[in-house]
């Protein structure tokens, strides 16, 4: 993992959001988090090949808070769906 990042995920916010690991701009994971902080912090020490691989091939990351988990939820699928990243499998083939 990059520096940068683990620095950003170390100063992550305590709110509710959604994150964004990229690629040279290009999203490759969104997730949501009821605390990004925590959430957030599990990538620093992976427990899946996913979760490694995601770290070492991000080279950017990006948080947005938001006011509740609902409006989490609701930004990350719709940012999945948009962008379609690699490595979310189960909300990029749906259709919602």
């Amino acid at each position: 993992m990059k520096e940068k990042i683990r620095k950003k995920i170390l100063l992550a916010p305590e709110e509710p959001g959604v994150y964004i690991f990229k690629n040279k701009g290009v999203p490759i994971y969104i997730g949501k988090a009821k605390r990004l902080s925590n959430r957030l912090r599990s990538f620093l020490n992976p427990q899946t090949e996913k979760v490694f691989r995601i770290g070492e091939e991000a080279d950017e990351l990006e948080t947005i808070v938001v006011m509740n988990e609902r409006e989490a939820f609701i930004l990350e699928a719709n940012l999945i769906k948009k962008y379609r990243p690699k490595y979310n499998v189960r909300l990029k083939d749906t259709d919602f």
